[in-house]
């Protein structure tokens, strides 16, 4: 249990010290990984960038993920089989899904980067943190992505998530740490004692503060 992103983001950094010395680049998935990232890039004196995904959700039931897409030129779009194989969901839902996310992606893109291009090394070691996992879909569509790009290493770094979830992320990523696996996660929040939603506007305040530290 956290009391709120930022004291899960410095337990995840100190699991995470011994990439203080390498060329890393901390990637926070939008919205709710933003904060936890900060953390971590601030203790690993890394460079923070916000990674645009938007989850892929079931009709009347927006938490369910169906899959899940990326921002990119080429950007991922993942697909939860296990998860469309026990429910009816039609392709044109699936179509129309992701045509709405990706026009919310080029909203946000709009607010967060400002006409600016998102960080990418293929040398670097890219850390991807989320505020937790409980099915994995944004995990693995943004690990699918940096993969694509290739990226040297890239390490997915949760908080919190389900053993079941954690293990389906090493087939993705080549490697995977978290502070709390548990058994069986219903939602992330329930791991932590505040779990406000974060506004782009939040997200932008930290972006521009882990810029300014840097610069110092």
């Amino acid at each position: 249990m956290f009391r709120d992103r930022k004291e899960a983001g410095q337990k995840l950094a100190l699991a995470l010290e011994k990439y203080s010395k390498e060329n890393v680049i901390v990637y926070g998935l939008t919205r709710g990984g933003v904060p936890v990232a900060y953390e971590v890039a601030i203790f690993l004196n890394a460079p923070l960038e916000a990674f645009i995904v938007k989850k892929l959700g079931a009709r009347y039931q927006e938490e369910l993920a169906l899959g899940a897409v990326t921002e990119g030129e080429n950007p991922v779009i993942y697909y939860n089989r296990e998860i469309l194989s026990h429910l009816n969901i039609q392709e044109d839902y699936l179509k129309e899904a992701v045509r709405k996310k990706m026009k919310e992606i080029t909203a946000l893109q709009g607010i967060l980067r400002q006409g600016k291009n998102i960080f990418l090394h293929k040398e670097a070691i890219a850390i991807v943190v989320d505020d937790g996992v409980a099915t994995g879909s944004t995990m693995i569509a943004a690990i699918q992505f940096f993969r694509k790009f290739g990226q040297k290493k890239i390490v997915a770094a949760i908080p919190a998530g389900q053993i079941s979830v954690l293990e389906e992320l090493k087939k993705f990523a080549d490697e995977v740490i978290c502070v709390e696996p548990v058994s069986y996660m219903e939602a992330v929040g329930e791991f932590y004692g505040e779990f406000e939603q974060v506004e782009s506007e939040s997200v932008l305040r930290i972006l521009k503060d882990a810029e300014n530290r840097s610069k110092k």
